[in-house]
């Protein structure tokens, strides 16, 4: 007998593939293959939704690794944000803000180095 997959937000049987936390890379492929988490169509399409606004859900562009490792925060947070909603678990809303924060954090760091050391990107 299949094992049986519920989403991850309201607890119904799924019958799709999962969603992919952190998306795609600039190549088209998935970033993190195995993290992906089930969910039923309705809140796919609403994490897609969440992404959608939040900008982040397109591929990601940039080659950089620190560009990526913002990208797949924010995603992550998006995710948990969404889980947090469904089901009203406080730690997935704790995590989600802070992804956003450290996100955050970090896109200073990569406005910094633009400003202060333009070449660094042809370093990472």
């Amino acid at each position: 007998m299949a094992e049986q997959r519920h989403c991850a937000v309201c607890g119904k049987r799924v019958r799709m593939d999962g969603h992919h936390l952190t998306g795609r890379g600039p190549d088209g492929g998935y970033l993190d293959d195995d993290l992906v988490a089930d969910l039923c169509h309705d809140h796919h399409e609403l994490v897609g939704d969440d992404h959608r606004q939040q900008h982040i859900y397109d591929p990601v562009q940039s080659l950089n690794v620190l560009e990526r490792l913002e990208y797949r925060l924010r995603r992550v947070a998006t995710f948990l944000a969404r889980v947090a909603r469904g089901t009203g678990v406080g730690w997935c809303t704790r995590l989600a803000g802070s992804l956003v924060r450290w996100a955050t954090e970090l896109r200073v760091v990569i406005i910094a180095l633009d400003l202060g050391c333009p070449g660094w990107r042809t370093i990472i």
